[in-house]
């Protein structure tokens, strides 16, 4: 009865918790003031190549550092293949339970729904952290995290495939919009030229360290009032 009884209570908390992430891009985007896009947003070719590029590079990111802080750098981690479930192991085989680096539930696939994942899932670590006694700054878990971004970039650039959006793609999907929206916007608050990056100077190396300095900068600005 107990066993059953835990089971009934763990699949109400996931539904008070999906409930109330349903809500999450819209509270967040009227907090931060983001704008909403659209259909009609994608005619702008410059602005559908930065959402391009945005979309392939969190596509692409293993979020290995996030879960590698504190000197914890032997952390290795696993994701199961429906997404939602990841574990964290030590460099001696032991599971990591610790709130600073354990694994965490997924709502959304990193790599086959990366906006929505960096909306449902990235966001709300970013602002509150693993667990309510985490112990790192919100300026520690947006350095690491910039950190995975520059590993999925360089393996983009590695694969040599160009950047892309799915098939379809729409801004109409759980978190579509927030998560461009949020890209942009820290960008140009961090003084980045965005629009000269994408295409033209994206191999250029020196722009590249700028754009990753820009992007934890723009972060940090714009959580500021999260």
């Amino acid at each position: 009865m107990r066993t059953i009884l835990g089971v009934l209570i763990f699949f109400l908390s996931l539904n008070v918790y999906s409930e109330r992430m349903g809500g999450f891009p819209k509270e967040i985007s009227k907090k931060l003031d983001l704008k909403s896009l659209e259909e009609k947003h994608l005619n702008d070719i410059e602005l559908k190549a930065q959402a391009a590029t945005i979309f392939t590079v969190l596509a692409h990111t293993q979020e290995l550092r996030i879960h590698q802080m504190n000197g914890a750098e032997g952390n290795q981690v696993f994701l199961h293949k429906d997404g939602h479930k990841e574990a964290v192991y030590d460099n001696s085989g032991n599971l990591v339970k610790d709130c600073l680096n354990q694994g965490s539930y997924n709502y959304h696939h990193p790599y086959k729904f990366p906006l929505a994942h960096f909306t449902a899932d990235i966001m709300p670590w970013l602002i509150y952290g693993n667990c309510r006694n985490d112990p790192s700054t919100r300026e520690q878990r947006i350095s690491a995290y910039v950190s995975d971004l520059r590993l999925g970039f360089e393996q983009v650039l590695k694969n040599n495939q160009g950047y892309y959006l799915p098939e379809k793609f729409n801004f109409q999907g759980y978190g579509q919009s927030v998560a461009v929206s949020f890209y942009l916007n820290a960008l140009s608050k961090a003084g980045f030229d965005f629009k000269s990056f994408v295409p033209k100077n994206i191999n250029n190396k020196e722009q590249q360290v700028q754009f990753f300095k820009a992007l934890e900068n723009g972060f940090s600005i714009m959580l500021k009032s999260a």
